[in-house]
């Protein structure tokens, strides 16, 4: 007899132990669970003991987003990200989550992506009420923050800042990062110098070509030849670099907008136009990403205080800055650090290190 045919197996699991199962099990009610079940809920030691040996026994964990939802005291948060693509975000990520998880904080990722409804996109933040909003290299920042504040939610901005007193920022010092790049290469003798920018409409980009063409003029070296890169990608940088020789320019040194974008470049110098790096000309990145220390780069970079950056806005989370931006900085810099490295011929005379105000001192009025 021929078989019949199989329809779709479904798969089934064991539905999820709930509050319900523990206290029909326990003879108590949810009420009682709940409070057995919270490190600060009153109940007897007895009660509290035998309903937290019949949850283990019935594997139940309570759902502590959903407790706090009830309780108006939300632990999640979100963290919205663009620019997955770039090596130094999955850095951030990792980071970041760890240090809200060690601050007792759940996260919820969300990707941003261009030309997607951004409510659309934010509406999981939405929806679960999250505690506040961290936008990590998201595009339309400004739009979404507005989304966010008209639900109640604070926005923080980690390696971005707009120009708004309502949103808290925490970057790195990316102008005078810029303008340090310049005094090193102009000390070390270079005369021809240039930038590879990235994604023009970050602040992040903005900031790096203004410290280091602002450095360049106050030296006499007349204004800088910047070649746009467009994003922030090792592609941009490799065809920016062959742009920028090819055109006769005659650059004994390039600053990159960051440090996947100097890879390309640095590839694209040696391998596809034959110059010896740093002989024939300098390369010097931005962010000090895992791969800059490969030996087949070794880049001179300026590595992020990401550690730092990340402490300042998970603490300014913790006590609601961006609650009360008259009280609270709009804007906090951290400095970053040269790491010195084989791409970039430096002179041994010490330059001053890159130095940023602290939020005391009102530096969120140079937005």
């Amino acid at each position: 007899m021929p078989e019949k045919p199989r329809g779709r197996e479904r798969r089934t699991t064991p539905n999820r132990t709930t509050a319900i199962d523990v206290a029909k099990a326990a003879g108590v009610s949810t009420a009682t669970v709940s409070r057995a079940m919270q490190r600060d809920g009153v109940v007897s030691q007895a009660t509290r003991q035998k309903v937290r040996e019949i949850a283990a026994s019935l594997r139940y964990r309570p759902n502590s987003i959903a407790r706090g939802l009830a309780r108006r005291q939300n632990s999640l948060i979100g963290v919205v990200v663009g620019d997955i693509t770039n090596p130094f975000y999955p850095e951030v990520i990792d980071r970041l989550t760890k240090r809200l998880t060690n601050a007792g904080l759940h996260t919820m990722l969300v990707n941003m992506v261009d030309g997607v409804d951004i409510e659309e996109t934010l509406s999981p933040l939405l929806q679960y009420q999250v505690k506040a909003a961290v936008f990590v290299a998201a595009p339309y920042t400004s739009d979404a923050c507005d989304i966010c504040r008209a639900h109640h939610i604070p926005s923080f901005l980690l390696n971005r800042y707009v120009r708004r007193r309502d949103i808290t920022s925490v970057t790195c010092d990316n102008l005078t990062g810029g303008r340090l790049v310049a005094e090193l290469l102009i000390n070390a003798g270079h005369r021809k110098l240039a930038y590879i920018s990235g994604r023009p409409d970050t602040s992040t980009n903005r900031d790096r070509a203004k410290g280091f063409s602002d450095a360049l003029k106050e030296r006499g070296h007349g204004p800088c030849i910047i070649e746009p890169g467009g994003t922030y990608s090792y592609e941009a940088g490799y065809k920016a670099a062959l742009r920028l020789i090819q055109a006769q320019h005659e650059i004994d040194a390039v600053f990159c907008a960051n440090d996947i974008v100097a890879l390309g470049a640095l590839d694209a110098l040696r391998h596809a136009l034959g110059l010896k790096v740093p002989n024939d000309i300098s390369v010097i990145g931005f962010d000090d990403i895992a791969a800059a220390s490969w030996p087949a780069y070794d880049l001179t970079t300026i590595r992020q205080p990401l550690e730092r950056m990340i402490d300042v806005l998970v603490s300014a989370i913790l006590r609601g800055d961006a609650a009360d931006s008259d009280k609270n900085p709009s804007l906090v810099t951290i400095p970053g650090e040269l790491v010195a490295r084989s791409s970039a011929r430096l002179s041994e005379r010490p330059v001053a290190a890159a130095i940023s105000l602290s939020p005391s001192d009102g530096e969120s009025d140079r937005l």
